[in-house]
């Protein structure tokens, strides 16, 4: 797991996770596969906030899911239609671009 964004995103994850579920997200080898795939078409921003698109879309259709990694990205072409998305997207770039390069860098350990 090379990549800042990887990284970054798995925290955000691990974040939604352990607010809606009260436990870290259980990682496998294939969901940090799936998320590069996911980051090689999206931005890190855009990324987050089609996480929270699928996390709090409807308590039902996250438990039918089990909000894993797979159905999140099995789902992506019905997140980009959220209503919420495009605003997210906007949380999350601004909060992204208030930290330099260099800070990112720091906070990753690179």
């Amino acid at each position: 797991m090379k990549n800042p964004d990887v990284k970054q995103l798995a925290d955000h994850i691990n974040k939604v996770w352990l607010r809606i579920k009260k436990r870290k997200y259980p990682f496998m080898s294939k969901d940090f596969g799936m998320l590069k795939i996911l980051l090689r078409s999206f931005t890190l921003a855009e990324t987050m906030a089609m996480f929270d698109a699928y996390a709090y879309r409807s308590p039902f259709w996250s438990r039918a899911t089990g909000m894993l990694i797979s159905g999140f990205f099995n789902e992506r072409s019905i997140l980009l239609d959220d209503p919420n998305f495009k605003q997210l997207v906007k949380k999350y770039e601004a909060e992204l671009n208030l930290k330099t390069p260099e800070q990112v860098c720091l906070e990753l350990g690179l």
